[in-house]
């Protein structure tokens, strides 16, 4: 059993998606075992790519470049132009320039009796994207893998989709797109558990997020019989540190959005045996004067906070430990704090009185109790994608230190 290697010999792909969708190799199979007249021997041997999507080995390559050109109207679809006041018209053409000769890897584990079709494919796409095919039977790792939380969506064949092509063949109509796929690199997990929000019952500023998530945090804690608290919900400061609950403040982020106002509020569960889910929603249940009414607000959905992504930035600032003595002591003390809590170590770190967001205060205007404390906005980046939440520093577990996913 071997998985499909493609190279693009031209160094140039036209398809829009990168890498190429199985569902577009799928059919350059199938068009090339009719093409060569095989069809009856190869076609029951490409059944077995429409069980499950396969992992892809893809390397990261640059945008599309777009450009129009100009061309008769004679040359132009029959429908959408008026040919009458029509003389000429553009057409929006796009390829992906390759910096060599790529190779990208379907690990769909076909049969050697498939190396001749392989190998008789000529391009995916357009007839100038020359690509040369062959099974190759010692694949590297893959780096692509279907998922659910996905950065890219890809056609992939499933289940009677041969069936269908071949159907619509014979109808002389073009067959319909194949079902989508997530598909994304490693994730890697987060050392924090669930992220429950709710709506906050009062307005707050962003630089008073620290006195938000300790207000609220005061009344949960209320919500608890004196001397039950337990050890995964709130620790006394004498004893030593054990994962714990921890409160944050919500700013409304996206689009349109006053980001310098708080709008909500939130428990992050530590990731230990002895949460328990039910306490913790009916003790929120109990806090009155907060409805659970997001109103649809994005900024309320976990999935905004916790969503993987390769890179992140603050929107509360991290509190350091201490100063540092000079260059790079600061970034080092972050890289600590990421490692004692669990995160992987970032590949890149960026820190900034300021955040580039708009609407986000600069770090010294937050408050925050340890005022002598250095604090500062960062942006981190990651080799694998990294699961969120993320959420450092000294005042974590009061509000400051949240990151959100870049969109950039």
């Amino acid at each position: 059993m071997s998985s499909i290697c493609v190279e693009y010999i031209n160094q140039r792909a036209s398809h829009h998606e990168w890498p190429a969708s199985p569902d577009r190799l799928f059919q350059a199979m199938v068009a090339t075992a009719y093409a060569i007249d095989q069809a009856d021997k190869f076609l029951p041997l490409l059944e077995s790519c429409c069980t499950l999507p396969p992992d892809i080995t893809a390397p990261v390559v640059a945008d599309l470049s777009e450009w129009k050109t100009s061309v008769p109207v004679a040359f132009m679809p029959s429908k959408g132009q008026d040919r009458k006041w029509v003389s000429r018209a553009f057409l929006l053409q796009s390829t992906r320039f390759l910096s060599s000769r790529l190779k990208v890897w379907y690990h769909w584990n076909l049969p050697d009796e498939c190396a001749e079709l392989i190998r008789s494919i000529r391009y995916l796409g357009k007839r100038e994207d020359v690509a040369r095919c062959w099974l190759d039977p010692d694949p590297p790792a893959p780096n692509l893998f279907p998922m659910e939380n996905a950065d890219r969506y890809l056609s992939v064949p499933l289940s009677g989709r041969l069936a269908e092509l071949q159907a619509y063949y014979h109808l002389t109509a073009m067959a319909p797109k194949a079902p989508l796929v997530g598909y994304g690199s490693m994730v890697m997990p987060s050392p924090w558990g669930e992220m429950i929000l709710k709506r906050s019952g009062a307005v707050w500023s962003l630089a008073e997020a620290q006195v938000c998530a300790r207000q609220f945090s005061r009344a949960l804690l209320a919500k608890f019989p004196q001397g039950e608290i337990p050890s995964w919900v709130h620790i006394p400061h004498q004893q030593s540190y054990l994962p714990h609950l921890a409160c944050v403040a919500i700013p409304e982020i996206g689009a349109y959005r006053n980001i310098n106002r708080v709008v909500g509020v939130g428990v992050i569960l530590p990731k230990t045996p002895e949460v328990d889910r039910t306490l913790i929603v009916r003790k929120l249940a109990g806090i009155t004067d907060m409805p659970w009414d997001n109103e649809n607000l994005a900024s309320l959905k976990p999935s905004v906070w916790c969503r993987p992504s390769k890179e992140w930035e603050t929107v509360t600032p991290v509190v350091f430990p201490r100063h540092g003595k000079k260059s790079g002591d600061l970034e080092a003390q972050l890289v600590d704090l990421f490692a004692k809590q669990g995160y992987p170590i970032p590949e890149q770190i960026q820190l900034n009185p300021s955040s580039d967001k708009k609407g986000i205060p600069p770090a010294k205007t937050f408050i925050r109790r340890n005022n002598h404390k250095p604090v500062f906005h960062a942006k981190v980046r990651w080799t694998e994608r990294q699961a969120g939440p993320v959420l450092i520093g000294l005042e974590a577990h009061y509000g400051l230190g949240l990151f959100t996913p870049s969109n950039r």
